[in-house]
């Protein structure tokens, strides 16, 4: 896949300078989002299954010595109960601090445009794929399910630490089947990325990037005319003006001289 897609709406036309989607390209940034600021609730939320006694016991099997007393102490009986419980709130709160930027596949999608891009009066722009390890949204009919036993077992080297955390970051990919029109790609700030984010919350976090990664910007169908040309003027030349036109019952996207 050699392009990625972010649709942005534009709101006011009239004061161009506060749309925030409008400032964020001119400054080479994006919004990276918590799941908790995301406009679908059940969006990355995982259903932590807590082990039966029957998992339990087959577990507290494959210890020996001073790891199968700690087994048992923190996970079986009474104290197991609750340490299940307050596992399953930590890794919620957790993932709770997750940032995430969404991307879509296509730029043609006509209910991207009226969702995500103000009825067509916002804009869409490409961005180079390659710059970006963005993964695809898997789309299900229920959230995603983990099992907590999977995160002690990997505490104690009984299953790969690499694996369980494939495993979690594929959970937090899953949304519901209804959405799968969006064709989602989801890509995680990694630690390594701290030091572009210019402004925080516990909602969401501005993060900058290069310009060279957007490859062109998409003017929507029925967007204003000072819009297009206040983007055309402030926007650097490597990046290629294109236009979302209203075809036979389809979009089509067109590049003009």
């Amino acid at each position: 896949m050699h392009s990625l897609y972010k649709y942005c709406p534009i709101y006011d036309f009239d004061k161009l300078d506060n749309e925030y989607a409008i400032t964020n390209v001119l400054k080479n940034q994006v919004t990276f989002s918590t799941r908790s600021n995301f406009n679908d609730l059940f969006d990355s939320k995982i259903d932590f299954v807590i082990p039966d006694k029957s998992e339990l016991k087959r577990t507290y099997s494959l210890l020996a010595g001073a790891r199968k007393r700690e087994f048992k102490n923190m996970f079986m009986g009474e104290n197991g109960k609750r340490n299940f419980v307050d596992l399953k709130k930590r890794l919620n709160k957790k993932f709770d601090e997750y940032l995430f930027f969404c991307l879509a596949h296509k730029a043609d999608n006509n209910l991207m445009w009226s969702h995500y891009a103000n009825s067509h009066k916002g804009f869409c722009l490409e961005w180079d794929a390659s710059k970006i390890n963005a993964e695809p949204v898997r789309y299900q009919y229920k959230i995603a399910t983990f099992e907590l036993l999977d995160t002690i077992k990997m505490d104690f080297d009984l299953i790969d630490k690499d694996q369980v955390g494939l495993n979690l970051w594929d959970a937090l990919k899953v949304k519901l089947q209804e959405w799968d029109y969006e064709g989602e790609y989801r890509f995680q700030l990694g630690d390594g990325m701290r030091h572009l984010i210019q402004e925080q919350n516990i909602k969401f976090a501005l993060v900058s990037y290069e310009p060279q990664w957007i490859k062109s910007i998409i003017f929507g169908c029925r967007m204003d005319k000072r819009a297009i040309a206040y983007l055309d003027q402030h926007l650097p030349s490597h990046i290629k003006r294109k236009y979302a036109q209203e075809g036979m019952s389809k979009i089509e996207i067109v590049s003009k001289n």
